[in-house]
Parts: structure tokens; sequence; C-alpha cells
């Protein structure tokens, strides 16, 4: 059923267009990799500051809480020019080892984000003007690392697995 999915939307005329494409794919492709420099970029700056190896004494909430907002445009870019791409390689991506890989650790990413901001991160402004950061925030920016660190190694060996 996915399959049928992946090759109907593969054979749509203008996303075959897009596939074809001597420039909008690779126009398309700059655009995703600058909305994971956005985005990454400022979540690496925020774990980093959560963990205390940047600005350790100020306040998490005075570093956090601009960047994450720059984290959310990026996310934005992302997600829109990771729809494009997608779509353009929908059937040659399905069996793709390395693209499912890619697409589990972005739910755990997606969990570990949606717990973090729900739970730890709602009394950031409690943790003082110190900026000392809880144990489980240090956890969450740990695991944030580590995750994004598997996201990009699994995309960047995409184009060179198909089915594994």
């Amino acid at each position: 059923m996915l399959f049928r999915f992946c090759s109907w939307l593969y054979h749509i005329p203008v996303i075959t267009r897009l596939h074809e494409s001597e420039v909008v794919f690779p126009i398309i492709q700059v655009v995703h990799v600058l909305g994971l420099v956005l985005m990454v970029g400022t979540v690496v700056l925020v774990d980093l500051r959560l963990l205390g190896v940047l600005f350790p004494r100020q306040p998490a909430q005075d570093i956090c809480g601009p960047l994450l907002k720059v984290s959310w445009t990026g996310f934005t870019v992302l997600c829109l020019s990771g729809v494009l791409l997608f779509s353009a390689q929908a059937e040659p991506m399905y069996g793709n080892t390395f693209f499912r890989l890619k697409f589990l650790l972005l739910a755990i990413s997606g969990l570990n984000v949606a717990v973090f901001h729900s739970t730890t991160y709602r009394r950031v402004a409690e943790w003082g003007p110190t900026g000392a950061t809880p144990l489980h925030a240090k956890a969450a920016a740990a695991l944030s690392l580590l995750v994004w660190a598997g996201v990009m190694s699994a995309s960047h060996f995409i184009p060179y697995f198909g089915s594994l």
C-alpha cells in the first residue's frame, strides 16, 4: 500500500518534471541544506548551552528562547523542501534503508522535543539566573545531539545505497 502511494506520487507529471529538472531539483536540495543548517545549527547551540558547554553562566531562557524561534524557521524550511525532495524521489527511496533510518531517527528527535518542551522546558525560568540546568534537560540535550548526528549521517548515505 505504501509502495503504491510512493509510486503514484513519483509519477505525477509535475513531480516527474521536478526530478528530471537539472535546475529546480538541485535548488531545492540547496534550500533543504540551508534549512538544515539553520535548524540543526541553532539546536546544537541550545543543546550545548543546556549541557553547560556554551554560555554556562547565562540564564538558559535568555539563550534558548531566541535560538528556538530560529530553529522553528529552519524546521519549516526543512519540511517544505523535504516534502518536495521526497516526492521527486518517492519510488526509489521507498526501499532505501538509510532513508528509513533517517525517518526513524527524526521520529525519535520529534519525541524528544515534544517531551522536553512539554515537561522540562516549561520550568526554564525557574532554573535561576546562574543558568543551572537540571539533569533531565542535560539528558534531553545529549540525546538531541546524538540523534541529529545520526540523522545527518544517515542522510549522507542515502544516495550511495539503494535497498539493503
